[in-house]
């Protein structure tokens, strides 16, 4: 029930920002290995939020990891 209410608010967020005439920017979320068994457990994250709908997750290169954040090597 939560995972579907923080989905269902998530997609809503654009439409109640520009109603309200507040900024609103959509950054998201940066999670990043160091190690095989941390991408492990960001391959299983990334399959439960398909389940629960997610669909805007993305596997990033190390190129587009520095364009987003200078300072992080994945």
């Amino acid at each position: 029930m939560e995972t579907k209410l923080c989905r269902d608010a998530s997609k809503q967020w654009p439409g109640i920002t520009k109603k309200l005439k507040i900024l609103y920017d959509r950054c998201g979320c940066l999670m990043v290995s160091l190690a095989d068994e941390q991408t492990s457990i960001l391959r299983d994250i990334h399959k439960q939020a398909i389940a629960n709908g997610v669909d805007d997750m993305m596997w990033l290169t190390d190129s587009e990891i520095r364009n987003l954040e200078l300072n992080v090597v994945g």
